[in-house]
């Protein structure tokens, strides 16, 4: 199954016509379990793909009291035909993981996580035909969730976040 999904999210951008990038920054928290406090989070993405969809490579971070996490991930992104504000959603895996908590280190893949927000467009003119919801300069507002595998004696924990970012999304024509 997850063979299935990686070959979907690489070949997903080979009909695509529209390419985006996008970062953000938040704050994030365990959920529960052995970690305390939060910290702040910084993702980054670029990705290509047939608007609404859009599949990313990105790079995830996470700095909590207790844990520091680094990521590369890759994953899906749609969002609705709305003109101005469009709702989004983002869902993927993390390839590769590296995490620290306390003195114990880990190295992992397969982490899931999924995003929910709105997208505020700035400038639609920027972006030619096809390019579809989301094209321009954009904001965006949305609550995340993940659950980080680790492999080895670090326990796996689920988080949530809170993320403000910006990106730019335009037509490869």
């Amino acid at each position: 199954m997850r063979a299935v999904l990686i070959c979907t999210l690489l070949l997903a951008p080979l009909a695509g016509c529209a390419a985006a990038v996008h970062g953000e920054v938040g704050y994030v928290a365990p959920f529960r379990g052995e970690e305390s406090g939060g910290g702040g989070a910084f993702n980054a993405y670029a990705g290509f793909g047939r608007s609404p969809v859009t599949s990313s490579v990105g790079v995830r971070t996470k700095f909590t009291d207790d844990a520091r996490q680094a990521a590369l991930s890759l994953d899906i992104a749609g969002m609705s035909r709305v003109s101005i504000f469009s709702p989004y959603v983002r869902g993927g895996v993390h390839l590769l993981q590296y995490d620290k908590v306390g003195d114990k280190e880990a190295v992992s893949i397969g982490s899931p996580y999924l995003e929910a927000g709105v997208l505020l467009v700035l400038d639609t003119g920027l972006a030619t035909g096809g390019s579809g919801p989301g094209a321009g300069v954009f904001l965006s507002a949305g609550g995340m969730v993940e659950y980080a595998i680790r492999l080895g004696e670090l326990p796996n924990q689920p988080y949530w976040a809170a993320m403000l970012g910006a990106g730019f999304r335009f037509a490869l024509r």
